[in-house]
């Protein structure tokens, strides 16, 4: 009967090992797991969840990989979601990241971008209950359009609206955008080493602009025509710069947060 029960312990460690031997595991001081690691067959990582230092083993945050980016998600103590979002591989956020109160309910819904290798928050939205974007919070533009899709030397126009500024209502903005179709990294990361052309916002761009409403936002809002004699996809990339004197008596002394743009268009082959 021993001997039985010592060949059927054996038996278990072995599956218990097969089954382990590609996971880590850490422990906290107090004994409690930190956190577990699982690799897959090719031993590449395919995920890790980290835990509060609690008997319960309550989940911290969790880490999905896959061949393109990580899936992140951090919770609170009492189990609510806190935040989640893309990582690069280098734990970079990027894409949009959501963050939750302690309820679970959204609050905040953020655009990231990757350039030169740092995460450069570009659109920032703060949000009610309802899941409603809050006015004179957060940081963002709207872009709209008028079409998408158009022929070979027909324009199609670019209207940005600044909603939520981050300085104030009254910033200055410029847009700068490609020129002579050099081409913008989809990082951005080399925006500087190729020529750019300014457009000012409608408040000074010198035209007179009666069809809008005389308490329009003119300083806010910039608009600009573009059209190609080429057809196939084409992309559309730039910055807008809202900035602000920190010295009245020196214009070389400002404030600047850039708010990053890409749009692709379509060219038909028309006429």
């Amino acid at each position: 009967m021993k001997t039985y029960l010592r060949i059927l312990v054996a038996v278990c460690l072995v599956i218990v090992t097969s089954c382990t031997e590609n996971n880590t595991t850490e422990y906290y001081k107090s004994g409690n797991i930190k956190l577990i690691k699982y690799t897959n067959e090719n031993n590449k990582i395919d995920s890790i969840i980290s835990f509060f230092d609690d008997s319960e083993e309550k989940m911290k945050n969790k880490k999905i990989y896959s061949n393109e980016y990580i899936d992140y998600k951090e919770f609170y103590l009492n189990g609510k979601i806190k935040q989640k979002g893309k990582l690069t591989f280098d734990n970079l956020k990027f894409d949009y990241w959501d963050i939750f109160d302690l309820k679970g309910i959204r609050i905040q819904s953020s655009e990231y971008l990757n350039i030169n290798g740092l995460e450069h928050i570009n659109k920032d939205y703060r949000l009610d209950a309802k899941g409603d974007t809050l006015v004179s919070k957060g940081n963002f533009y709207k872009l709209m359009v008028t079409k998408d899709s158009l022929n070979i030397n027909e324009s199609t126009r670019f209207y940005f609206y600044i909603q939520e500024p981050l300085f104030s209502y009254d910033s200055k903005l410029i847009l700068y955008i490609q020129k002579n179709k050099e081409l913008i990294l989809n990082d951005f990361s080399k925006i500087h080493e190729i020529e750019l052309d300014t457009i000012p916002s409608l408040k000074y761009d010198g035209l007179n602009h009666d069809e809008l409403p005389f308490d329009s936002a003119l300083n806010r809002m910039i608009l600009f025509d573009i059209g190609y004699n080429t057809k196939g996809n084409k992309n559309v990339k730039g910055y807008i710069s809202e900035y602000k004197f920190t010295d009245e008596l020196d214009s070389t002394k400002y404030e600047e947060r850039r708010l990053y743009f890409s749009k692709d268009v379509y060219v038909n082959s028309g006429k």
